[in-house]
């Protein structure tokens, strides 16, 4: 970070999204197309101390976005969403919420489970429908903008031919219901979450699955295909090059749906993608149970 901050971010651009840094600043982009207003608010090297907020002056195709000069890897950050909290229209934006980059490759400092994680109030008479004004930066890890430069000269295409390729789409409940050898934790199609991580680069990446409160088991692991489920030790975990792991979490309870909705995984077992709905709309409770497949 440079050490004098400037007033306000240059415009900068919509893309690519998330933070990246161009060798002389940083530009940051993020989409919500119902926020009046997006902060960005950057933190000390620990996460612990807020240092400044700054506006995203532009905003291109619901795309918010701006540069900061100086900036360089090793920035913490996160965001705030400034817009209608309107529950009964799904609206739930709440800007003393700090989020997360949808498109950050790192992050720093731990996940300090509390109620003021929750956009409102978790004992209100209101239930979801209440407000919660506390800061949840305390509780929250921060961003941390990366270097994504790589040395592509080493690197070595699989050259699979397509005879031998195979591409497998499946309905995870329907495929794994009548497997014996999958009903460790369990997948009933109703409140498991499964996470895939595909590594198709040439070197191992390290990961932090989201809400490290839950307990997380390792389903699958292309390079011990044999392996039985077995939980996962630590809070990250390393995905060799060219592998697939799988992860298998079962929410405890209600307060649980929070964190699942927000991983996009409220309707039976998903994929959980880096894009997540429309900042500051994300339902914090679950959906009654529904007839349609969709």
């Amino acid at each position: 970070m440079a050490n004098a901050l400037p007033d306000k971010l240059l415009p900068g651009a919509p893309y690519p999204l998330g933070a990246n840094w161009d060798g002389l600043g940083v530009n940051f982009a993020v989409f919500s197309s119902n926020a009046h207003r997006i902060e960005l608010c950057l933190f000390d090297s620990t996460g612990r101390k807020e240092l400044m907020r700054f506006d995203l002056p532009e905003c291109t195709d619901e795309v918010w976005h701006g540069y900061l000069p100086g900036a360089h890897p090793g920035t913490v950050y996160g965001f705030r969403a400034h817009g209608p909290y309107q529950p009964q229209q799904g609206h739930r934006f709440n800007s003393h919420k700090l989020l997360l980059d949808p498109y950050a490759k790192k992050l720093v400092g731990p996940w300090r489970w509390s109620d003021a994680l929750f956009g409102y109030r978790v004992h209100s008479n209101r239930l979801d429908m209440s407000m919660d004004r506390r800061d949840s930066a305390p509780a929250m890890p921060k961003c941390i903008v990366t270097d994504d430069a790589f040395d592509w000269s080493r690197d070595v295409q699989p050259d699979t031919p397509w005879g031998e390729t195979i591409v497998y789409e499946t309905h995870v409940r329907g495929a794994s219901m009548m497997r014996d050898d999958w009903a460790g934790p369990g997948i009933d199609g109703e409140i498991d979450v499964l996470l895939i991580m595909f590594n198709g680069s040439s070197q191992p990446l390290s990961f932090v699955p989201p809400a490290p409160h839950l307990e997380w088991n390792v389903l699958l692991d292309s390079v011990e295909p044999d392996s039985v489920t077995r939980p996962l030790v630590g809070s990250e975990l390393e995905v060799a090059a060219h592998s697939v792991v799988v992860l298998l979490a079962e929410p405890a309870g209600d307060a649980d749906w929070q964190v699942v909705w927000m991983a996009g995984a409220h309707q039976g077992p998903r994929l959980l993608t880096a894009l997540p709905p429309d900042l500051g709309t994300m339902p914090s409770h679950r959906l009654p149970e529904t007839d349609s497949p969709h």
